[in-house]
């Protein structure tokens, strides 16, 4: 009677710790034996399978540290083996190739503008450029042109001097012509009425 009471008690007690959240100790008997191997509380059963658990789940984890299953990895490997890194998470060569490939791309486009401007520019000179050949040798045309009207016309002007020299000179000749027979014919007219008195001769008195 009494080792029934002291088993309902015990029983009790363990009921009740468990209740509370105690540790409680847990005997393996072996079934064949009958004895006790082992003894663990329900603390080290809970940590013993936390660490189990996350061994198993340590062992799916990819290189990369990416929760991804092992069958899953190859997706991510690149083609020459090495792992795939996470896409959310670049690298520092990754991001650096981008700048240089950034920075290869708009000098590449700076330069073709800058071509494309100077070639245009270089174009646009080289037609003001004949543009201005051709207005020099118009002009040059034309101040020869000129030059040539000039110089005729100082000829011209030289011819009508001689021209005027010899019409003066033939002019003055017909009017002494002309005068000649008059000259002849009215001698003693144009003579001088009163003869002058002559003078004494030298070393006489007065």
């Amino acid at each position: 009677m009494s080792e029934n009471s002291d088993s309902v008690s015990a029983e009790s007690r363990r009921n009740d710790s468990r209740a509370a959240g105690e540790d409680e100790d847990i005997t393996v008997i072996d079934r064949q034996t009958g004895t006790a191997t082992e003894r663990q509380s329900v603390s080290d059963l809970v940590r013993n399978f936390g660490d189990s658990f996350h061994d198993v789940h340590k062992r799916d984890r990819s290189e990369s540290g990416d929760s991804v299953p092992a069958g899953k990895r190859g997706a991510r490997e690149r083609g020459g083996g090495e792992p795939g890194r996470s896409p959310s998470v670049p690298s520092t060569r990754s991001l650096k190739e981008s700048l240089d490939a950034a920075v290869d791309g708009l000098e590449s486009r700076l330069m073709v503008s800058l071509s494309r401007e100077l070639h245009d520019f270089r174009e646009l000179l080289m037609a003001e450029i004949v543009k201005l050949n051709e207005r020099v040798k118009d002009l040059e045309q034309h101040v020869e042109a000129r030059d040539s009207v000039i110089d005729q016309l100082t000829d011209d002007l030289r011819r009508s001097r001689d021209e005027v020299s010899a019409l003066q000179s033939r002019a003055e000749e017909a009017e002494i012509n002309s005068r000649l027979p008059c000259l002849i014919l009215s001698g003693g007219a144009m003579a001088p009425r009163h003869a002058p008195r002559l003078e004494p001769p030298l070393g006489a008195p007065p």
